[in-house]
């Protein structure tokens, strides 16, 4: 195979260097061409590991299309030597392109579709000369996948554009839910770095008049891995003073359960804002506890962020029920279930076991037992 190529390559060689005098004139009459691509890929979650592939991703994919490009366009300027090309002459010249493609800068951006997705791209503006290409080099190697590995590698999450434009970050939607739209007010964002609080506000918005939307107001409480919610108003045609919600404002420091949309806030304003140090949860691992037959739905348990305090006989635990994300406090001794009740600002005893705070109790004995 290696000889094949090696002869493709001085095939290719002989007749540039056959024509000589016509290819010469031809490129230098021929100005160095600027080549403008874009790509792009999708981002779930909005986490410093998942904008730091999604940056590569693009990257990658924006460099393949430039690359495809300029082998293209130096193809062109090959065809009056040559009518067709063999795979192996077409990958040479592919190979040359990569070489001689000198990449003027990157840009990347965060953007929503049409679909409400998450997407990153990567703008990459290059330039390809044929006056400086050579014909004769070695392209026995996969200059191409070098030529993009190459610049992967100099991508590093906080160093380039993305910094700068990591304000776009709040202004897609946390959610949407038929037509209401759910995003942090970019403006609202306070850090007191002092007391370790960042305050923000969240607006959703009806976006069929655009008149109906609801303010939320909340402190996150960073060294404690903690949020108070300040209060809740709604808006409404007829009401321009709007209505505080009932239960909007905490009566104390609540858990923030993985996966919840705390978290997702949480995680929004922390990269935002760029903190990394802080204490926050690990990602949630949601072990199957059992099945509720009066709601028809499963309940988990998250195995990454449960602990016990062996003195007291405690387990602490997050659990998953539908779209609910509870914090449980289980006395494994005494066969106490605690959830944290939110309305009231602390852990509520249940009196009355169900037969998922049952299942709940039998998974925390076993863990209790085992650590």
């Amino acid at each position: 195979m290696k000889n094949l190529i090696r002869k493709a390559c001085l095939i290719t060689g002989a007749i540039f260097s056959l024509s000589y005098m016509s290819a010469t004139q031809t490129f230098v009459n021929a100005a160095p061409q600027n080549i403008k691509t874009t790509g792009s890929c999708i981002i779930s979650d909005i986490s410093d590991k998942n904008i730091a592939i999604a940056r590569k991703k693009a990257m990658s994919d924006a460099m393949h299309i430039a690359i495809e490009k300029a082998s293209m366009y130096v193809r062109n300027y090959s065809s009056s030597q040559k009518d067709s090309f063999s795979e192996d002459e077409l990958r040479i010249l592919r190979n040359i392109s990569a070489k001689q493609l000198s990449v003027q800068g990157e840009n990347f951006n965060l953007a929503v579709t049409d679909d409400k997705n998450i997407i990153l791209k990567c703008e990459v503006l290059a330039t390809i000369d044929p006056e400086t290409i050579d014909f004769t080099q070695d392209t026995n190697n996969d200059s191409a996948e070098d030529k993009i590995a190459a610049l992967e590698d100099k991508i590093q999450l906080g160093n380039n554009q993305l910094g700068a434009n990591k304000s776009g970050i709040l202004s897609i939607p946390m959610y949407q839910y038929g037509a209401s739209i759910n995003y942090i007010a970019p403006k609202s964002v306070h850090y007191d770095q002092g007391k370790g609080i960042i305050s923000f506000k969240t607006i959703t918005i009806n976006t069929n008049n655009g008149e109906t939307k609801d303010i939320s107001g909340a402190d996150l409480y960073v060294k404690e891995n903690q949020i108070f919610r300040t209060g809740a108003v709604s808006y409404s045609p007829g009401y321009p003073e709007g209505i505080p919600f009932k239960g909007g404002k905490s009566r104390g420091l609540e858990p923030i359960p993985p996966d919840s949309h705390a978290e997702k806030i949480q995680k929004r304003l922390y990269t935002y804002l760029g903190i990394t140090s802080s204490s926050i949860n690990k990602p949630a691992n949601w072990e199957y506890v059992g099945f509720d037959k009066l709601n028809n739905m499963p309940f988990f348990i998250d195995t990454n962020n449960i602990s016990c305090d062996k003195s007291k006989g405690i387990v602490y635990a997050y659990g998953k029920f539908g779209n609910n994300y509870d914090t449980y406090m289980m006395d494994v001794k005494n066969m106490n279930f605690w959830y944290f009740m939110v309305e009231g600002g602390q852990f509520h005893l249940e009196k009355k076991l169900s037969y998922r705070d049952i299942c709940y109790l039998d998974f925390a004995i076993d863990y209790y037992n085992s650590h």
